[in-house]
């Protein structure tokens, strides 16, 4: 297992070695203890199911953390497809990335659940990085949810052609 102060040591070696002075080495080392202090970003790996509150209408809300919950049990939510922005992209502005994240996820929606989202009785919900956190935490997800703000789907939607 290596920690952060091993990371920070480790680090620092190799910046040395790469001729790096040791005020440089330890420049870095501070950086990378300032971004491992940082708060993480909330996230969901596809196939997790979660009650995440979703809004209602077009308006969108930070969402600080995702409570996973067995997608066997009832819920609302459940993580279809992702993608990610490279990590040297500047970030494209809001509504760039909130088309992209709704053409997307209705792009890749029926692929998951068999059936065109026109015709779907699911709705579909995106997660997507803010100037914040693609700036501050490098947040290159867009994170595409399929299911129903009523939190009553149990098992996996996958095909289901609902």
């Amino acid at each position: 297992m290596i920690t952060i102060r091993t990371a920070g040591l480790a680090l620092a070696a190799a910046l040395l070695l790469a001729g790096c002075s040791a005020t440089d080495a330890l420049q870095r080392v501070e950086e990378v203890k300032q971004q491992a202090g940082k708060a993480m970003l909330p996230s969901i790996a596809l196939g997790e199911c979660t009650n995440l509150d979703m809004p209602e209408g077009e308006q969108g809300s930070q969402v600080t953390s995702i409570p996973k919950t067995d997608c066997a049990q009832p819920h609302g939510w459940e993580a279809y497809a992702e993608k990610d922005y490279p990590l040297d992209a500047a970030f494209p502005g809001v509504s760039a990335v909130e088309k992209e994240a709704g053409d997307y996820c209705a792009g890749e929606f029926e692929g998951f659940m068999g059936v065109d989202y026109d015709t779907s009785d699911m709705d579909l919900q995106y997660l997507y990085p803010t100037k914040d956190t693609w700036t501050s935490l490098n947040d290159r997800t867009i994170t595409c949810l399929v299911g129903a703000s009523s939190n009553d789907v149990v098992g996996s939607l996958k095909g289901t052609k609902k």
